[in-house]
């Protein structure tokens, strides 16, 4: 079985994640690091060639399950997909979330000052709940406004699942199987 979670920064995407990936034991993929090579060491990420991430997400397909997070819209993963979770809960609870994380998560504050956790509220609520998709970035897998979300998932029809509670997301978790 083949898993994609999607959905705004803050939304509970790798909370869910890890949670299935405990349940099923399937390898967990994160969009972050398909589409882009980390330094640790240097706290420093550099944007990967088109043809370096089509490599990856080929290996990735190569598998025969897998669990993949991330808020970048990959087509190449949601036709392998056989569920795609998309994860939309109120603007509120996302921010809420993301500066709990950053709050009570020491790698975060390390990694991300104050004012990068400013800037990434300003893009949940005025990019991603709020913004309108831009036609020169229709084809990058980081410009994620909710009108790209809803034009690109609509095309996997009950594929998808839309889930924007707490409730929602344990049903789910007890129906997969």
């Amino acid at each position: 079985m083949k898993i994609c979670i999607t959905g705004f920064s803050g939304c509970g995407k790798t909370t869910l994640a890890k949670k299935l990936q405990k349940k099923f034991g399937f390898q967990l993929f994160h969009s972050d690091f398909v589409l882009s090579k980390y330094d640790l060491q240097k706290k420093k990420r550099t944007k990967l060639s088109h043809r370096e991430y089509m490599k990856k997400v080929n290996r990735l397909n190569d598998l025969d399950s897998w669990i993949f997070e991330g808020r970048h819209i990959l087509p190449q993963v949601l036709d392998q997909a056989d569920v795609i979770i998309w994860l939309k809960p109120h603007i509120l609870k996302s921010l809420f979330w993301q500066w709990k994380r950053y709050f009570t998560d020491i790698e975060q504050r390390k990694r991300f000052t104050f004012f990068n956790n400013i800037e990434l509220s300003k893009n949940i609520t005025f990019q991603q709940y709020l913004g309108r998709e831009d036609s020169n970035k229709i084809d990058d897998p980081r410009h994620t406004p909710n009108e790209k979300y809803i034009r690109i998932l609509s095309k996997y029809g009950n594929k998808v699942k839309i889930l924007r509670t707490q409730r929602e997301i344990d049903q789910l978790i007890n129906t997969i199987s």
